[in-house]
């Protein structure tokens, strides 16, 4: 068994490092991560001679490295990317999960998904056009996501005959975006995808430039915070209860709560509470698969055997009892909205914590961010792609905290009711850059009971 203290030992390695590329349509992001997984050669000698043929067919006379990652149909055919393309590569120093997202406006929502579980997120900018909307947006979506490092990539530095004057340029347009949303540790690099320059190695075309190149940089950046770190919850997925008369003896009694540890460590005979009832009790023993444990850490999938035959079912979380979360039906908080209709104040949608899912109801739009000013101003709607400072009314209570002190304790997603479409994801406790004035909310709580 791995203890968590070696896992914590292990974790401060930094021998894993999720990343995620963002940036705008044609900025190159999939020959970025190409260009990545060929100079580490976690290629395979098929996969780029396929690349390479294709290539040929198009009449190029180099391999286009973007081939290995637009792996859909459409986005062959698009020269852009849809999904998120999830690669896997390794160096002799650290190994690297990494999320490819859309640059495309309407798959913003995709950038988003790919954002939320990411270490570090690659921001290509094209050295010919600087910051454009785009680039705000994702820089937008990353400062409301706590991802931990920012790296901006001045991509295409060979189309400048790599001046010295347009990448500083560029970069400080960055920094002042930067600095306006939040983002403390952004740091820029002049990259050519197509050419590899200071992408696995420092280019000697860029005499100017005295930093590392990227793949040096990642793999020298300090692991994000360990889950394990934090306070103990375990969100309750399935209640598990052998029946039937085939049941051996040992699993006549036999009653588990089985879910993924989303943070922290639990022991046996630690004083935990179920929430939202609030009842207390002791961890009497922990299993994964056919094996007990002495203890589980995050992210480790386990059931636990409890002192007290409790009402616990799917939804519910399992907390330490030192330090439980505030049970809450008021939110606010800042979500990005992804859906296709727009959300106005008065609609009802559903909320998913973890396993639980409530009804809700937007009790007021307290603004949306301009990417133009990058600051709150009022708004009617929330259109798609729109960042916007929301407050819900929960049907029922919910173990929610903070997202500045657990990403995931406090995060959400909005889903609508009538078709199950995830339509917004959601930050507790965020705030926007210079919010806009609160509106003025209806007389009384009558409109808002659900």
């Amino acid at each position: 068994m791995v203890s968590a203290t070696a896992h914590a030992a292990a974790s401060a390695t930094g021998t894993l490092l999720r990343l995620a590329t963002a940036g705008s349509v044609d900025d190159g992001k999939s020959t970025l991560v190409g260009r990545l997984l060929h100079d580490t050669k976690s290629v395979l000698s098929d996969q780029l001679a396929a690349v390479e043929r294709v290539s040929r067919d198009r009449g190029l006379t180099a391999a286009d490295l973007a081939l290995l990652t637009d792996g859909l149909r459409a986005e062959r055919e698009q020269g852009i990317t849809i999904d998120v393309a999830y690669r896997y590569f390794a160096t002799a120093t650290r190994s690297f999960v990494l999320a490819d997202c859309p640059g495309h406006v309407q798959y913003t929502r995709n950038t988003v998904t790919g954002s939320s579980t990411a270490d570090v997120v690659v921001l290509l900018v094209d050295a010919r056009k600087g910051v454009l909307e785009q680039t705000r947006r994702h820089l937008a979506v990353t400062a409301l996501l706590r991802v931990p490092h920012v790296v901006v990539a001045v991509n295409k530095i060979d189309l400048v005959d790599f001046s010295q004057e347009v990448y500083e340029r560029v970069e400080a347009e960055v920094q002042a975006v930067a600095r306006e949303l939040g983002v403390v540790d952004a740091t820029t690099i002049p990259v050519s995808a197509l050419d590899g320059d200071n992408v696995a190695e420092r280019s000697t075309r860029t005499p100017w430039y005295a930093g590392p190149s990227l793949l040096e940089l990642l793999e020298s950046l300090p692991p994000s915070d360990d889950p394990v770190h934090e306070s103990f919850r375990l969100p309750v997925q399935l209640v598990i209860r052998p029946q039937g008369a085939a049941r051996d003896e040992v699993h006549r009694d036999y009653r588990g709560y089985a879910g993924q540890v989303a943070s922290g460590v639990v022991r046996v005979g630690d004083e935990v509470v179920a929430l939202p009832s609030g009842r207390r009790t002791t961890v009497t023993g922990i299993d994964l698969g056919d094996r007990e444990l002495d203890e589980a850490f995050a992210p480790q999938s386990v059931t636990l055997r409890l002192a007290d035959e409790i009402d616990i079912s799917r939804g519910d979380v399992i907390a330490a009892a030192a330090d439980a979360p505030e049970l809450t039906q008021a939110i606010t908080a800042v979500v990005c909205w992804l859906g296709d209709a727009p959300l106005r104040p008065g609609q009802r949608l559903l909320l998913k914590h973890g396993s639980r899912t409530v009804q809700t109801a937007v009790r007021s739009l307290d603004g949306a961010l301009d990417l133009d000013d990058l600051h709150a101003v009022p708004a009617e709607a929330l259109s798609l792609n729109d960042i916007g400072l929301v407050t819900l009314r929960l049907a029922s209570p919910v173990p929610v905290e903070n997202y500045s002190v657990s990403r995931r304790g406090g995060s959400f997603l909005l889903i609508d009711a009538h078709d199950g479409r995830t339509v917004a994801a959601g930050m507790v406790g965020a705030t926007l850059p210079s919010a806009a004035p609160a509106p003025t909310e209806p007389e009384g709580d009558e409109a808002w009971d659900i």
